[in-house]
């Protein structure tokens, strides 16, 4: 696990786990299984991915041994794993009930680095939820109760070191809540920390969200030597979820080129490997930049379908983190596809607006009144557009080198 040989530690971890049968239910015999049965589950989330069934079942068993041991520091692992792959999987009442589960058992430690994982759980599912304001109290609990002295170890009985991930979803709250300043250091920071941990899962995870984050913020450019590191380590290791993640990104980057047709190819290709590891937590940006491209190809009738089939999935699955930018992107393909029912555009684009508040989302606020404002003015309503964009601007003191914001302050200076 060290090393990193996954495959190799798991071969060795199921001979372990097969040499304490038989050998009694002492309570010593019983932390040891779990102790196993955990790094079991640990090795088979980087090597086969955490959504898969096998990942999945090693993790209840682990959670069914966790329950008859006392130490509840000893039993947080097992229910992390489950939380984990309810997390990725976009399965989101196991993921409430878990996380809400895991932070009552270290109530009474609360700047215990189990108390850092349970606030880092929470902060995820309110994310996922769509709720960035509690995501980002819970993250800055999560971060403050972190120490880097004393949680190093901490990276192998989680899988993860422990600062990398509240930091990278620090980032990825912040960032629709218009501090981009902070944001944008953050993702960077995430990077910065996890080199330091020389530990190959929480370093590939690093770059992933960098990945991620700059696809947040639409910018190939800065994504792409993440991808690079990404994809490296991912297949020198055999790190299967970012095989696909990495896959489906190095698609869209190709599709900022002219070469737009391999790239779509790579996508999808991404998109079935995703599926096959039941990863769902990423869809919907995922789903809207397939939609964005398969647009920008001349298929704004696909685009159309792919964005509908997306506002489905979120009815089922609840993951309403990137729903704004969704109906946001819906509204730009309806103007392609239907130039002349602008009525359905517009009610995209509002209801863009209309969540992004309900959420504080104050840069996807932007954004989504952006595209309105842009339509009101090709209709002749500049002053309506201007009383659109010009408050929500305003409300921005940092971040004016994105290039949201340059798009918006170059909208603002038409309608002026």
């Amino acid at each position: 696990m060290r090393r990193p040989a996954f495959s190799e530690a798991i071969a060795h971890l199921e001979m372990a786990l097969r040499l304490l049968d038989g050998l009694g239910e002492a309570p010593d015999q019983r932390r040891s299984r779990l102790r196993l049965q955990i790094a079991y589950g640990n090795a088979l989330r980087i090597a086969r991915g955490v959504g898969v069934a096998e990942t999945q079942a090693a993790f209840v068993v682990a959670s069914d041994l966790a329950a008859e041991i006392e130490d509840v520091f000893e039993r947080l692992p097992a229910y992390y794993g489950l939380w984990s792959g309810s997390f990725l999987r976009g399965d989101l009442k196991p993921m409430r009930d878990t996380a809400a589960a895991f932070l009552r058992d270290v109530e009474r430690w609360p700047k215990s680095p189990e108390a850092a994982v349970a606030h880092r759980m929470c902060g995820m599912t309110r994310w996922f939820e769509g709720n960035f304001v509690e995501a980002r109290g819970h993250l800055e609990q999560a971060f403050a109760a972190y120490d880097a002295a004393r949680d190093g170890e901490f990276a192998f009985r989680f899988g993860q070191d422990l600062a990398t991930p509240t930091i990278a979803y620090l980032a990825m709250a912040l960032w629709p809540l218009g501090v981009l300043d902070r944001a944008g250091s953050l993702a960077k920071e995430a990077v910065r920390q996890a080199l330091q941990t020389n530990h190959i899962p929480t370093i590939a995870y690093a770059h992933a969200h960098r990945v991620f984050f700059e696809a947040l913020r639409r910018d190939r450019s800065q994504a792409a030597p993440h991808l690079q590191a990404l994809l490296g380590l991912a297949r020198e290791h055999g790190i299967s979820v970012w095989i696909a993640a990495g896959t489906f990104f190095e698609g869209w980057l190709r599709c900022g080129t002219a070469d737009c047709e391999a790239g779509t190819a790579e996508i999808h290709q991404g998109m079935e490997l995703l599926r096959l590891q039941q990863v769902g937590v990423y869809m919907p940006m995922q789903i809207t930049l397939l939609a964005e491209t398969e647009a920008e190809a001349g298929r704004p009738e696909a685009a159309l379908a792919t964005i509908n089939s997306q506002l489905a999935a979120t009815e089922r699955t609840g993951q309403l983190w990137y729903l704004s930018e969704v109906h946001r992107a819906r509204g730009k393909i309806l103007l392609e596809c239907r130039p002349g029912d602008v009525a359905a555009a517009e009610a995209a684009f509002v209801r863009a607006v209309d969540i992004s508040r309900e959420q504080s989302a104050k840069l996807f606020e932007l954004q989504a009144a952006a595209s309105l404002a842009r339509l009101w003015s090709d209709q002749g309503k500049r002053a309506e557009a201007l009383d659109l964009l010009a408050p929500i601007y305003s409300w921005f003191t940092e971040g004016f080198d994105a290039p949201v914001m340059k798009d918006a302050k170059a909208l603002l200076n038409e309608l002026t």
